[in-house]
Order: C-alpha cells, then sequence, then structure tokens
C-alpha cells in the first residue's frame, strides 16, 4: 500500500512541478492496476467456488439426514399454531 500512496503523492507533485499530465497519467495507471490486482483476485476466488464438492459419504449422509427428517411426524407444539 506504501507503494500506490508514493507512486500517487509523486505524480502529483510532478505533474504540478513539471508537466500538467502526469498527475492524470498517474491516476489512470493506479486505477488500471488496482482493477488488475481486484480481478485476479475475484477470479482466483471463483476458480475456488466452483467445481468444488464434497466427498460421497458426506453427500450421502446429508441425503440420509434430509430424507429421515421428511419422515418424522411434526412436533406437538407446531400443531398448535
Amino acid at each position: 500500500m506504501r507503494l500506490f500512496s508514493r507512486f500517487g503523492v509523486m505524480t502529483s507533485v510532478l505533474g504540478s512541478k513539471l508537466r500538467w499530465w502526469i498527475d492524470p497519467m498517474g491516476s489512470i495507471l493506479l486505477s488500471v492496476l488496482i482493477a488488475f490486482l481486484w480481478l485476479r483476485t475475484a477470479r482466483s476466488e471463483f476458480l475456488l467456488l466452483i467445481g468444488v464438492s464434497a466427498d460421497t459419504p458426506t453427500l450421502q449422509l446429508i441425503t440420509y439426514i434430509c430424507k429421515s427428517c421428511l419422515l418424522l411426524p411434526a412436533p406437538l407444539s407446531l400443531l398448535h399454531l
């Protein structure tokens, strides 16, 4: 983060002392770099989300629990609603 801040301050100072276009160019470069880094992070997180599945015994256990809960009678407390 210090690198971004130093680069931003440097381009601002150089823009005010040397050429007017250095400051906006530095802002554009920083914006593109931040967008690239964010998109790279988002892509890596997305790749972690897709294609990930639990192993077969865990899926079978979850299926068994769901099916067995559907077969149980409703609790008496729910019947008084």
